[in-house]
Parts: structure tokens; sequence; C-alpha cells
């Protein structure tokens, strides 16, 4: 170490900076955690999520959540799947994205839409909400126009 006082420097510089990025990585780790859990407990995100198509017989699942113990809430949800090439956002068409698209309503008893506050989303008629990611890679603002099948 002392007959080399740069090489020593400069590795003492890297343990250092090292050091410092796994701390911050550890930092950023537990934030992430916590603001996920806190935006889960927001939008009372469901344990369990069962998607379906075709005609559903209600009654028979609602009396398989009454009778099941482990069944604390349930509700259905309407969710209609759409065509990308039906959704034009401001000027860009959801034609060449991978993404399952439809449209859904706000949900009654958990499972909610959440605003940029995390606050539960009230939409008003002629509104339409769309998710961040949407907002960024189409350039979106608030008050621009979508249209939907041609409405």
């Amino acid at each position: 170490m002392s007959k080399s006082k740069l090489i020593t420097l400069t590795t003492m510089i890297f343990v250092a900076v090292a050091a410092m990025l796994v701390s911050l990585s550890a930092i950023l780790i537990v934030n992430l955690s916590g603001a996920i859990d806190t935006l889960m407990n927001q939008a009372k995100t469901p344990h369990f999520m069962q998607m379906h198509s075709g005609d559903l017989d209600t009654a028979r699942l609602a009396n398989f959540a009454g009778q099941n113990s482990n069944v604390d809430e349930f509700q259905v949800l309407e969710f209609l799947n759409m065509d990308g090439a039906q959704i034009i956002l401001g000027d860009r068409s959801l034609a060449n994205n991978v993404q399952d698209n439809g449209l859904s309503i706000q949900s009654e008893k958990f499972d909610y839409l959440l605003d940029f506050d995390g606050n539960i989303i009230n939409v008003s008629d002629g509104e339409l909400y769309v998710p961040i990611n949407y907002m960024k890679d189409n350039n979106l603002k608030v008050g621009d126009k979508a249209v939907i099948g041609g409405k």
C-alpha cells in the first residue's frame, strides 16, 4: 500500500463507490416495496382474479362464494375486449399494440382504478381514463380526444 499510493487510492474509491451503489440499491428496493404496498392497499387489489369469456352463471358463482369460507368478497365486472385498431388515442391508433385492450367500468367494492394522486377515479359521462404508459407512449394529455369503435 505504501509503494503505490495511487493504485491504493483508486481501489479505495472504487470500493467506496460500489458500497454506495449497493446501499442506494437497498434503499430503492425498500422504497419501491413500500410504494407498491401502499398502491395495492389504496386500490384494494384482489388476491385472486379470474377472467372469463362467454356466458356466466352469476347465481352459481354467488352460491359458491357464499359457501366458501376462503372467499371474503367477490364481484363480477364487465370488460369489453376490443381490437386495438378500434382505439385511437390522440392521433395514434393502438393497432400495433400487444396489450389486451378494452374498456371497463370502475369497481364498486374493491380493485379500484386510481388517479395520479392515489384517489379512486369517479368517471363522468364522456370521460375515458387510460393507463399511464399509454399517456407517455402516445404523448397524450388530459383532455385529448379518443375515438373508440368509430365514436
